[in-house]
């Protein structure tokens, strides 16, 4: 035991101390205090700790803590130097650029679009192709034979050297572009034999009333038609026609009165074609 700890124990038992009794004044730990006056210097905190300890103890004891530091300080010896741990150096990993990884993503996913196109557009291309791309193409009609109008009277004229006893209508009038019932060939057949001849439509305005007509399901009219007005459509196949007023036209069919359509203001959709000529009356022969 050093003379410290002796000195330590007999002063704290001069002023009837224990030891319980000052570790509670001095928040010391009791096995702190038992270590200091049992001469036990290792068991204490290394360092400023036990120093510490030793200074606080010596104010409870009114001891001069200045020649009780020097002489602890002489009894535990100068302190020992631990030697210091080498640090290991482990190879630093290196963090690889933002940069330099988008590029290496860039290029894989380029390669893999570049190398997979076919499969691509193999696979997506139903979803990309409109029906219009996979429709046939449009069959363009042929041109409109011309009317046999023009070919009859010609050859009418040909024939006899004369011109026919009836004065002809002047040019531009609806007589004049229509077919004569005389000298047109049957109904739906042209002048030579051949395809199918043009309809011609004529209608004759009675009263105010809406009509549209589409030719060959195409727009050719629709407006009102007033008393007196005379409207001429030239069709290959067929005539669609809506009336607003049944009883406000007259109708006729490659020169043939269609019947009348209906009552006065009763609303009127019919379709005329070649066979509905068999069904009108022919004009008288002139």
């Amino acid at each position: 035991m050093g003379a410290v700890a002796d000195e330590l124990k007999a002063k704290r038992e001069s002023l009837g101390l224990s030891l319980e009794q000052i570790s509670e004044d001095t928040r010391i730990n009791l096995r702190h205090l038992e270590s200091l006056e049992g001469g036990r210097y290792d068991e204490l905190p290394s360092g400023m700790y036990a120093r510490a300890f030793l200074r606080t103890y010596c104010d409870i004891l009114q001891l001069d803590k200045g020649d009780m530091l020097r002489r602890y300080e002489e009894e535990v010896g100068p302190p020992t130097e631990k030697p210091a741990v080498p640090q290991s150096h482990l190879p630093s990993t290196r963090r690889l650029s933002p940069a330099i990884v988008w590029g290496v993503v860039f290029l894989v996913s380029a390669g893999g679009i570049f190398f997979g196109r076919e499969w691509i557009t193999a696979t997506f291309s139903p979803y990309f192709t409109s029906e219009a791309d996979d429709a046939p193409p449009a069959v363009q009609r042929p041109p409109s034979p011309a009317p046999a109008a023009d070919a009859a009277r010609t050859g009418a004229s040909g024939a006899t050297g004369a011109p026919s006893g009836d004065a002809a209508p002047p040019e531009g009038t609806p007589e004049a572009d229509a077919p004569s019932a005389a000298t047109a060939p049957a109904p739906g057949r042209s002048a030579t034999g051949g395809q199918d001849r043009p309809l011609w439509l004529e209608v004759i305005g009675k009263e105010s009333c809406w009509l549209s007509v589409n030719s060959d399901d195409a727009f050719a009219f629709e407006d009102m038609l007033n008393p007196g007005d005379t409207k001429s459509f030239i069709a290959n196949r067929k005539f669609a026609i809506t009336v607003g007023n049944a009883n406000g036209v007259q109708l006729k069919l490659n020169g043939r009165a269609v019947p009348p359509l209906g009552k006065a203001g009763q609303v009127v959709r019919l379709t005329l074609d070649a066979s509905s000529l068999a069904q009108f009356t022919p004009p008288p022969a002139s």
